[in-house]
């Protein structure tokens, strides 16, 4: 995870950011891998909650790799847009946007998070697709579109509460 590591020091709230993401996504994959296991079938080609819990391990692994890398493309605007605590303007808002789409550039050149490359893009789409960008990604379409949704929640929810790199 190259890409990963240069994040630390191209901007390090950035990072934390996103191990705070992979603490929550670990948290409500072992809920659901409790309760609802089913709610992971299709991924890794399983066809129901019994070959999800024999692959729970590559499940996490997948999970862990999604929230790790679900911003990795703000390493490319960190030093151009402040990433603070005012509110942005409007042209790093455009900018910063894009940060999905050089994250999925970045993850064709990094192997290690391929696996992660729909929570990458999906991550700020509306939950039914409607909204959001990219708009040209589809989440519900993806076999991933339940880890997309996850990885939303949890960076909502860090980005809510977080102290480091927003206030």
């Amino acid at each position: 995870m190259t890409a990963l590591k240069f994040s630390t020091y191209s901007h390090l709230a950035t990072y934390a950011h996103s191990i705070e993401v992979k603490n929550l996504l670990e948290i409500f994959t072992k809920y659901f891998f409790c309760h609802k296991p089913e709610m992971f079938v299709g991924i890794l080609e399983t066809k129901n909650a019994h070959q999800v819990i024999a692959k729970k391990d590559e499940i996490m692994s997948l999970v862990r790799k999604a929230g790790l890398c679900h911003d990795i493309g703000k390493i490319q605007y960190a030093s151009t847009v402040a990433l603070s605590s005012r509110r942005l303007y409007d042209f790093e808002f455009q900018l910063i946007q894009e940060h999905v789409l050089a994250g999925d550039m970045i993850n064709t050149f990094d192997e290690s998070i391929h696996c992660a490359k729909d929570a990458i893009l999906g991550h700020y789409k509306w939950y039914d697709g409607s909204k959001g960008y990219p708009s040209n990604f589809n989440n519900r379409e993806s076999r991933y579109a339940f880890i997309i949704d996850m990885v939303s929640v949890a960076d909502s929810i860090d980005a809510a509460t977080d102290t480091i790199g927003r206030r």
